[in-house]
């Protein structure tokens, strides 16, 4: 479904008339909005099918504005949903627009960018099909004239292209994410625009928006990828050549929506800007040097912040941050926020000036309300007109869960040698947990305080009920003893620790065993005497386990492969699991994350992307699935995103059931699990989680599971009923 073409014109001439009434600051604040809110209708969609391959997307496409015709007047571009056509808008230069209709075969298609691909001082189209599993090309003859289309396959659903000369040949090559196929693919242009088939750069979980930028001033082109599904931002670094060997992660708020690149802070830095978009605020990690980010600093806004815009709205010289807000995901309202002066929030009631140029300025913005309001009115017809559309397109059949009680027949007792050794299991003493969680660690919202967390991962409890935490966004291992308010940092970036994600718990050494995420390492941290053992280098991102003998084992999340490594072992470790490849087959993984290791060498990892648990035996060439049965899904016989996995004595599997807020047992040869505790729905009370990622049991059985979004460690009592 196309916008009206008259309406659009009617808008654009009425915006150019004011700004030429020198109106500037109203009109560019709103024209941005109607920009961001045709942008932030396909984000809402794309968001609300994940896993729908075959669900048709969306009847709304995204535009592009350039100059097509070489006569420095912006064309509005846009692709038309449901007839063979790209509708282009030639500007005149006289408060009018000629419209042009280039015949044109696409699948779905939903986003539009240009670039001069064939080095011939013309504008190109590129367009992204996901209903066909391509990308076309239409390039500029001049003047407005196009040639018939080109098509390139690519690997899967393309939401997102941009486009960038990754490899330093001069020509300008196309980079793409396939969301639901977790790949990030470019086609690298071989000369005059004729390009090469497609390479996948990157398997990784859900990539959804994507930039390209030079971002540590190396003069190649770096790639910011943005990832909702696991609350993370990638920046990938191209070592030059188009080779991408390094990636660097942080995490950002709860669901992220929308990526934008932009030197806030006149450092001659490129900083990253996001929205949380269930946290309610934006994060900007500004960047230090040669791309080294401080972490996000959190700016709030109001309610679902979804897309955003970079300009200086105001003409002081600032680049200010537009927010769109969505109350939620398919229905939107529209607010606006502008925050002005590097995060200096304006709005009609209040104006927060620094200097009477300034408040000024910001006078003239908010004038001429009751024209504002009729460009709001029109918007808002838009929308209902969409609504429906894309509600009735995106709706999935309400799925039941049933939230049980649910008996367990053993628990894990962790004991320590001084205060930590690895797991041990024993038969439990009781067979259900009290629905309703205590707060032990955090709690307290996302901060660096020492009662706060923010993002926590792995935990680890000893026999005096001390919890020791990778406190990730702060880039610290903590601990909690039981009963503190407080925490206690035991190691940080004082300690040379660059964002830590995982631990596994060393025995023999009296050690903990550390992925230190940032610095690319796997070491061993003696807790005796206070020293780091580097033991292997590894890129991002892995997982940690360690068995009874002291080996370690390692998750390599983008490999797709589980090693084993020994001390004194000159390589990486032999594979035990996994190692051919990104798939669904019983020998592959998509996106593997946490593992346990048995006392008979078995190992259990927990499939993210193919929403299953594998078990591994010693020495097996397949693995065998042992929870989750049925694709991605919220009932019992389904999982969606494992996280965390233990395994006690007699096989019964507890499993963290990320995206269905729950921790469910399953008992060897069932067909449905049970959920243990969660299952009430995301929130945060004590009842219920929200995307909680990690558990453990202390020496009485009780359970503790990491609430990840809720930034606390929850503990459930055994129930002596």
């Amino acid at each position: 479904m196309a916008i009206n073409t008259g309406d659009v014109l009617s808008l654009l001439s009425t915006i150019r008339r004011e700004i030429i009434g020198r109106k500037r600051c109203l009109w560019i604040s709103l024209s941005v909005i109607l920009v961001i809110v045709v942008i932030t209708i396909p984000t809402a969609i794309v968001l609300t099918k994940k896993k729908e391959a075959t669900t048709e997307l969306s009847t709304i496409t995204i535009p592009t504005t350039i100059d097509l015709t070489g006569k420095t007047e912006i064309t509005i571009a846009l692709p038309g949903k449901g007839m063979p056509q790209i509708r282009v808008l030639l500007n005149t230069g006289n408060d009018t627009f000629d419209e042009k209709l280039i015949l044109f075969n696409g699948i779905d298609s939903i986003f539009i960018t240009t670039a001069d691909l064939n080095k011939d001082n013309n504008s190109d189209i590129i367009v992204a099909n996901p209903g066909s599993l391509d990308i076309s090309i239409l390039f500029n003859t001049g003047n407005g004239g196009f040639t018939k289309q080109i098509n390139y396959a690519i690997p899967g659903r393309s939401y997102f292209v941009v486009t960038a000369d990754l490899n330093n040949d001069g020509s300008v090559d196309i980079i793409t994410t396939c969301y639901e196929e977790h790949k990030i693919a470019v086609l690298y242009n071989s000369g005059n625009g004729a390009f090469e088939p497609y390479k996948v750069l990157y398997v990784d979980a859900a990539p959804f928006g994507i930039m390209a930028a030079d971002i540590n001033s190396d003069n190649n082109i770096d790639l910011i990828v943005l990832y909702h599904t696991v609350n993370e931002v990638h920046i990938i670094l191209n070592d030059g050549g188009g080779i991408f060997s390094r990636q660097f992660i942080f995490a950002t708020g709860t669901n992220p929506g929308f990526l934008a690149i932009a030197d806030i802070n006149k450092d001659d830095k490129l900083d990253i800007i996001v929205t949380n978009m269930e946290s309610d605020n934006v994060g900007i990690f500004y960047n230090i040097e040669n791309g080294i980010f401080a972490e996000q600093k959190l700016y709030s806004t109001d309610t679902y912040p979804s897309t955003i815009a970079i300009v200086d709205v105001n003409t002081d010289g600032q680049l200010d941050i537009i927010v769109v807000h969505s109350a939620s995901i398919g229905i939107l309202t529209v607010q606006l926020t502008m925050i002005l002066d590097n995060i200096e929030t304006c709005d009609s009631e209040q104006v927060k000036s620094k200097s009477p140029n300034q408040s000024k300025s910001l006078s003239t913005c908010f004038q001429k309300r009751r024209l504002m309001w009729v460009i709001i009115f029109i918007v808002v017809i838009i929308l209902i007109i969409i609504i429906p559309i894309v509600i009735i397109k995106t709706k999935k059949s309400n799925v039941i869960q049933t939230s049980t009680t649910t008996e367990i027949k053993t628990q894990e007792t962790t004991k320590t040698l001084n205060e930590l050794t690895t797991e041990e299991r024993i038969l439990p003493k009781y067979k259900k947990w009290k629905q309703q969680g205590i707060t032990v660690a955090g709690g307290n919202g996302d901060g660096d305080q020492l009662n706060q967390l923010g993002f926590p991962g792995t935990i680890s409890i000893d026999e005096n009920k001390t919890i020791l935490i990778v406190d990730m966004n702060n880039r610290r291992i903590v601990e909690w003893k039981h009963g503190s308010n407080n925490s206690q940092i035991i190691l940080g970036v004082y300690d040379r620790l660059f964002y830590p994600t995982d631990i596994a718990v060393d025995k023999e050494y009296n050690a903990v065993i550390i992925y230190d995420t940032g610095n690319r390492r796997i070491i061993r941290w003696f807790r005796e005497n206070q020293t780091i053992q580097e033991i292997l280098a590894f890129n991002p991102s892995v997982y940690l386990a360690i068995d009874k003998n002291g080996s370690i084992y390692i998750c390599d999340y983008y490999a797709n492969e589980v090693r084993r490594w020994k001390d004194g072992d000159k390589t990486r470790g032999t594979i035990v699991a996994g190692g051919n490849g990104y798939g669904t087959d019983l020998n592959q993984f998509r996106s593997p994350r946490c593992i346990f290791v048995d006392d008979d060498y078995s190992v259990y990892v927990s499939d993210w992307g193919n929403d299953r648990v594998m078990k591994w035996t010693l020495g097996a060439t397949e693995g065998i699935a042992v929870a989750g049965w049925n694709n991605n899904g919220g009932n019992l016989d389904q999982l969606s995103n494992p996280e965390g996995v233990f395994v006690d004595q007699l096989g019964h599997i507890y499993v963290v059931d990320s995206n269905n807020h729950r921790v469910v047992r399953w008992c060897d040869g069932d067909i449905y699990g049970s959920v243990v505790v969660g299952g009430n729905g995301v929130g945060n009370g004590s009842n219920q989680l929200n995307s909680p990622a990690r558990l453990s049991f202390d020496n009485e059985g009780n359970l503790y599971v990491v609430d990840q979004r809720n930034r606390r460690v929850q503990k459930f009592e055994i129930s002596h009923d």
